[in-house]
């Protein structure tokens, strides 16, 4: 027996949204990185789902 699934929708945003930081958040995520070690910052950047390129930045 199988189940009938409807097709995943074939269209594409003509643009993908782009995610914004507020600064009293961005101020909070590079002071906590300063604190941290090698380590530390890997987890934190896993934590909050964002890219070395970003704090780099």
């Amino acid at each position: 027996m199988t189940s009938h699934q409807p097709a995943p929708d074939p269209e594409v945003p003509a643009k993908p949204r782009t995610r914004t930081y507020l600064a009293f958040y961005k101020a909070r995520i590079l002071a906590e990185d300063e604190t941290l070690d090698k380590a530390g910052k890997g987890a934190l950047l896993r934590r909050e789902g964002l890219y070395t390129s970003l704090i780099a930045a």
